[in-house]
């Protein structure tokens, strides 16, 4: 039995490999599916908030809670340089609930304003917490998919925005999905950006899921070079989680851009030959990022 969220994914991803009919380009182990639908190549991906778990009522408003649910699948839509095109929404509300027809409108709402209009989904009435899942389909504008995949020893580690403090300063529930940052960074870069995914559970996390996935051996980010929420230091910014901004790799000798689609783009290190994901302090001290960022389930 799986311990943890990674080692629960890591069993998902392992089933799924070999075992995947030919219209599937991407499966399981990136922001979303590629699949080929008519000849298209679609992108299907899912994401939930539950009460209690990724927000409570008492500090957020049902309106934030609707605009999170959405968000958080579009901001894969924007990890892999696509572009949304709909939703349906599944949701357990609380038996009793008054809420239900402003959280419906909420939904519609902010979907048409993220451009993936609600086109179905299902209701259920349950003993528990509020709970939306949304996925989200989208469409390749830029001719291919971004991936977590494609770093290479040398590539420049690069975030958008600022990293930490998503709690206590509402980003969580108030972020702007980057999705023109992803379509522009994808366009100015080409083959010069290698790999790409969105920040939601720490760069700590993340990081070492791109390390992984791309198959190197590490990644050491400067702690004195990553862009700090007001008031957090690099702890925080690398273990806060919930950022939803990107992070990305960009080949070895190609121009890390200051800005695109009119957000700040850091450079924060390096994808290195071995030793995993690591944060340098300065001074020669070195360390692990393992253990770090945001897991479901501790």
């Amino acid at each position: 039995m799986a311990a943890s969220e990674n080692e629960l994914l890591g069993a998902i991803y392992g089933r799924a490999a070999g075992a995947l009919p030919a219209e599937v380009v991407v499966g399981p182990g990136d922001d979303m599916a590629v699949v080929r639908v008519g000849g298209r190549a679609v992108l299907i991906g899912v994401d939930q908030v539950i009460e209690g778990v990724h927000f409570a009522l008492d500090r957020e408003s049902i309106d934030r809670v609707a605009y999170k649910a959405v968000a958080r699948s579009v901001s894969d839509v924007a990890a892999m340089a696509g572009e949304p095109t709909a939703a349906v929404v599944s949701t357990m509300l609380p038996r009793g609930a008054g809420y239900g027809d402003e959280l419906a409108a909420a939904v519609h709402r902010h979907g048409l304003a993220m451009g993936c209009p609600v086109v179905g989904g299902d209701i259920a009435m349950v003993d528990g917490p509020l709970q939306l899942s949304v996925t989200v389909i989208g469409a390749l504008t830029g001719g291919r998919a971004m991936l977590r995949s494609g770093a290479r020893v040398g590539d420049a580690v690069c975030v958008t925005g600022v990293l930490g403090g998503s709690l206590g300063s509402g980003w969580h529930a108030a972020f702007e999905p980057r999705v023109a940052a992803g379509r522009a960074l994808l366009e100015a870069l080409g083959d010069g950006l290698t790999a790409m995914m969105d920040l939601s559970d720490g760069l700590a996390m993340d990081l070492g899921r791109l390390v992984e996935a791309s198959g190197v051996g590490g990644a050491a980010v400067d702690a004195e070079r990553l862009p700090c929420r007001a008031g957090c230091g690099w702890e925080a910014a690398v273990g806060d989680g919930e950022d939803y901004e990107l992070l990305f790799t960009v080949a070895d000798g190609v121009e890390v851009p200051g800005e695109v689609g009119g957000v700040a783009v850091t450079r924060i290190g390096e994808v290195t030959a071995e030793g995993g994901a690591v944060v340098r302090l300065g001074g020669g001290v070195v360390l692990s990022l393992k253990g770090r960022g945001w897991e479901h389930g501790r």
